[in-house]
């Protein structure tokens, strides 16, 4: 997988013709042609995702929008 690159991943695979990744549905928004995803079924994958940040840091609007953004698609 490549870093940050939202299509990185699936470039990669697309190009080789071949392969299989578990990737959480956040990562699926900009899918390339010839993608195809499938869900995991039975029992399905979960995951936790933690925050860290300084107290002093919370009034931070900018910081308050990435973490009801991270609840949100957590939730999904």
């Amino acid at each position: 997988m490549t870093g940050l690159h939202p299509t990185g991943w699936q470039g990669r695979r697309a190009q080789c013709r071949r392969g299989v990744s578990l990737m959480p549905r956040i990562s699926l928004g900009n899918r390339r042609p010839g993608v195809v995803v499938r869900k995991v079924r039975g029992p399905e994958p979960v995951r936790t995702i933690h925050a860290a940040v300084r107290k002093t840091s919370l009034p931070q609007p900018a910081l308050r929008g990435l973490l009801d953004a991270l609840r949100e698609a957590a939730a999904q």
